[in-house]
């Protein structure tokens, strides 16, 4: 039976009735609900036709209520976001979806999926000389490099993406995971394939903090993590993160994904955010001959590639929708626990114009998100193939003309011709790129990994390796601190420095001795939980690729990483008021443990320590030590007894801290 349902009760609804369900169960919550909701679907599949996720938005508040009543609060899976602005998300059978469908007031239409716009396997080029920082072709492709940067206002940017990990260096304002709402996921590696770390990179990269060389570091960056590890979401869930953007009164929205179908629902919260004077960019896509959306939307700014001779990239869409281009192909992007990489595709190109808007912007934050499109697009420099906009947008000349066309701007109009650009576009020949980007004979990106003579690199599965064991042991073994199950050894407690060793022995080990022959060892370090890890080792579901030791002993090195990351989160004590205090999780994000920008040098010091443990043992081939821990970001806050566990370690790993131990004493609390 359906209940009816008014919007304005509507939040209380959910977990009213969980507290109901609790009493009346006895709090065997999970069983008695998942039975109900399991009949409930069975009985709708038999009746209507299969069940299936649909985006219902309303046109007014009538319109609001009767869906809600037609749909039944146990169908529905709405956030905030959506009941604020008459969006409805519910498994529905087709039935159901026809009968709404029927009413002129409600849109109503499948809940499909977006996809990053990144190129999974790029071209191959005939040398391997690594990286050189200082060499950024696609910055001097749009006159980055020589523009007179002024920005007067910080402009607020939104990346709708995979999340950006805190590890990376680029400093996140405020941050949203709309994937997980997990508490406990570590944000240091919050972005597991990458990809909206290396937007972010582009847009505020900081050569200081990350090497990678951003258009505009001088910008506030505001992450919704839509994207999955695939890098792929549900059109509802994009259409969250604008929401959540324009509650956080961004300026830009950057979208490095899309889907060729068109959803009427996303393109109403375009429009929303347009009118809400926000500057939106998207793009194109990689393959096929049809822009996607939301790049096809009028009021998106729509980004194709172009590769190193100013050509459209093989990884690039082009169309009539395209309104400019950007670098597409072997662009430096930030890489994974500090690293740097390259990478193809228009979710490469996009931000490239996100960030010069910003730059525009940042000059008088008065105008309208339709100058700031304009200037752009009249400062472009054109390109003699079809399909691709007004052309490489070009910074520099923006800025230079700013004025005059701020003058001529009249109501949205320009006369974009007085300004042509002629400016020969600087083409760059394969000696420049080899520079910007690795190549392989395996056809597979290189990750560097450390930035001095003795660079490791590493390949993108490997890398994906290490990630899979840093992200995914928050869901396989969580902390259940204190419970039956306890595996908080593994999230940053007890003896942390020591745990981190034994779990880089224990890569070590399976790797060189064998999967098998790691359990039946006998391996040790003090004040290490070594049968509690072993035995979480041993019951690792691995997933169906690890099947090699080198991918096992990768997986179990990520584990050792969370311990890292683990430790700074969860085990610091900020100064504070006269005096350290814990720094938990609370109600309050502002002063959550979780939330990096909280004492903020914590995520320097997890930083320093995940590429020291990085280097030392792909480098030189060896176990992890206690000096890891050792670096000068302790000036805000403290370590739990880090003096005390990395002297501790000492007794079965051998050495002495004395050379560390006014450092270690300094950054400790509790010994």
């Amino acid at each position: 039976m359906k209940h009816k349902v008014n919007k304005k009760v509507f939040r209380r609804t959910l977990s009213l009735v969980l507290v109901l369900a609790m009493l009346v169960t006895g709090f065997n919550l999970d069983v008695k609900v998942e039975s109900v909701y399991a009949t409930q679907k069975a009985e709708k599949t038999e009746d209507n036709g299969e069940i299936k996720d649909y985006i219902i938005v309303a046109k007014n508040e009538k319109a609001y209520n009767r869906a809600l009543n037609a749909t039944g609060e146990e169908a529905i899976k709405n956030g905030e976001k959506f009941i604020d602005n008459n969006i409805i998300v519910a498994e529905l059978s087709e039935q159901e979806a026809e009968e709404l469908n029927e009413d002129s007031n409600i849109i109503i239409e499948e809940d499909l999926k977006v996809k990053a716009n990144v190129k999974a396997k790029p071209r191959t080029i005939s040398k391997n000389k690594g990286i050189d920082r200082d060499v950024a072709w696609n910055l001097q492709m749009i006159n980055a490099d020589k523009a007179n940067i002024n920005s007067n206002q910080k402009v607020k940017v939104a990346i709708i993406d995979s999340g950006v990990d805190a590890i990376s260096g680029i400093k996140v304002k405020e941050r949203i995971n709309l994937v997980d709402d997990k508490e406990d996921n570590l944000l240091f590696f919050e972005d597991y394939s990458g990809h909206g770390t290396s937007v972010a990179g582009i847009i505020a990269g900081s050569n200081g903090e990350n090497n990678v060389e951003g258009i505009n570091p001088n910008v506030e960056l505001y992450s919704a993590k839509v994207l999955d590890d695939n890098n792929v979401a549900p059109i509802s869930r994009v259409i969250e993160g604008i929401y959540w953007a324009i509650e956080q009164d961004v300026d830009i929205i950057n979208l490095s994904l899309g889907t060729t179908v068109y959803s009427e629902a996303l393109e109403k919260a375009i429009k929303d955010a347009y009118a809400e004077n926000i500057i939106l960019v998207a793009s194109a896509g990689n393959t096929g001959i049809k822009i996607e959306y939301p790049a096809a939307f009028k009021e998106v700014i729509a980004v194709g590639g172009v590769n190193s001779k100013g050509e459209v990239s093989k990884s690039s869409v082009i169309g009539k929708e395209i309104e400019l281009m950007a670098p597409g192909e072997m662009i430096k992007v930030v890489g994974p626990f500090g690293g740097l990489t390259a990478a193809d595709g228009t979710s490469m190109a996009a931000p490239h114009v996100t960030a010069v808007a910003a730059v525009l912007l940042g000059i008088d934050k008065n105008v309208s998100n339709d100058f700031v499109r304009q200037l752009m697009n009249a400062s472009a420099k054109e390109l003699i193939e079809s399909g691709t906009g007004y052309g490489i947008v070009d910074l520099k000349y923006a800025i230079d003309n700013y004025d005059v066309l701020r003058n001529q701007y009249d109501n949205g109009n320009l006369n974009v011709k007085i300004i042509e650009n002629n400016e020969e576009i600087h083409k760059f020949n394969e000696e420049d790129l080899v520079e910007a980007r690795w190549w392989q004979e395996e056809h597979q990106y290189l990750v560097q990994l450390g930035y001095d003579s003795n660079n490791v690199y590493l390949e993108d599965w490997e890398i994906n390796r290490i990630k899979y064991g840093a992200t995914k042991i928050d869901e396989i073994f969580p902390s259940n601190y204190g419970k039956s199950d306890d595996s908080s050894f593994l999230h940053g407690y007890k003896n942390y420095v020591a745990n981190y060793i034994y779990l880089t022995h224990a890569a070590y080990e399976i790797y060189n001795d064998g999967y098998n022959r790691y359990l039946n060892g006998t391996t040790t370090v003090a004040g290490a939980k070594v049968a509690g890890i072993k035995d979480r080792i041993s019951r690792f579901p691995w997933p169906s690729y690890a099947d090699t030791n080198w991918e096992k002993s990768l997986i179990v090195f990520g584990m050792a990483l969370h311990v890292i990351g683990d430790a700074y989160a969860h085990k610091a004590y900020g100064y504070q008021n006269g005096a350290y205090v814990n720094i938990n999780h609370t109600d309050n994000w502002n002063t959550n443990a979780d939330n990096t920008t909280y004492f903020a040098e914590r995520e320097l010091g997890a930083r320093s320590s995940t590429i020291k443990a990085m280097k030392r043992y792909f480098d030189t081939g060896t176990v992890g030590n206690y000096k890891q821990f050792v670096h000068n970001n302790y000036s805000t806050y403290k370590l739990h007894k880090l003096y005390t566990y990395c002297n501790k370690t000492t007794e079965s790993e051998g050495g002495s801290v004395a050379s560390d131990a006014t450092l270690l004493r300094n950054a400790s609390y509790g010994d």
